[in-house]
């Protein structure tokens, strides 16, 4: 995006102004609405989180877990204009004990609410994923000239299984945490994200309980080509999924 744009421009005004009042000692509070963006990796959680941090209402922190589980520094105090403040929380981190003790402590809360994003399709999400430990790029701004080469990849039958059935089993493991404690959840995917990006935030930001705005990011899609232009060996892996419930992954 052009650093001299009127939405670059909108969208770091708002990150400055917000991180500015929040570091005034003053007019804060901890009466706002709690969330968490609950997805994989590579299922547009980052677009979420930077269509959700473009609201001037609405803080979204930048994967926090990584540095603390503890939930009265992820929630502190924040300025009077911030009315929702939340974070990513991918279902792997339920493998995680700390982790998934700090899930269970906020949903004991009751003050919290569940934004859960999917991707239809497993292997999509695989295959960003190989890209990204592979290019070592895992959102960009910008849209860069990767050769196919660089950025294609080889999959085994083994590895896919293996991935999927981890998916699963994480996706189950923490939503039956989730409904355990009967926690307001608003459900959305990656692809209707992508293609009804007003549409979808909108109906968040009234889940929220925030005016609605409407988003911006300035995160651009990756891998926009086709499977069988990043897999390798795409035709070989797609006839090991033939009359499989995995075989609809490859009718793109």
């Amino acid at each position: 995006m052009n650093l001299f744009s009127a939405p670059y421009l909108q969208i770091v005004l708002k990150a400055k102004t917000k991180q500015l009042l929040n570091v005034l000692p003053f007019f804060k509070h901890t009466d706002y609405t709690k969330f968490l963006i609950v997805g994989h990796p590579r299922t547009g959680t980052s677009l979420l989180h930077t269509y959700l941090n473009s609201h001037w209402n609405v803080f979204s922190l930048n994967e926090p877990l990584t540095n603390t589980k503890d939930s009265k520094l992820l929630f502190k105090t924040y300025s009077k204009t911030i009315k929702a403040v939340g974070f990513k929380y991918f279902y792997e981190y339920t493998e995680d004990g700390s982790k998934k003790n700090t899930l269970i402590e906020l949903l004991k809360s009751g003050n919290i609410k569940i934004i859960k994003i999917e991707r239809k399709n497993y292997l999509r999400t695989y295959v960003s994923r190989r890209i990204a430990e592979k290019t070592n790029e895992w959102s960009s701004t910008e849209v860069k000239q990767h050769s196919l080469d660089h950025k294609k990849v080889i999959l085994t039958k083994e590895a896919c299984l293996y991935a999927f059935a981890q998916y699963k089993k994480n996706e189950l493991d923490t939503d039956t945490i989730i409904k355990e404690f009967n926690i307001p959840v608003f459900e959305t995917d990656y692809e209707t994200l992508i293609q009804q990006p007003n549409e979808v935030m909108f109906a968040i930001q009234e889940f929220l309980g925030v005016s609605l705005q409407t988003p911006q990011s300035l995160l651009v899609k990756q891998n926009a080509e086709p499977l069988n232009e990043l897999i390798e060996n795409y035709t070989d892996l797609k006839t090991s999924f033939a009359g499989t419930e995995f075989e609809p992954f490859f009718n793109e």
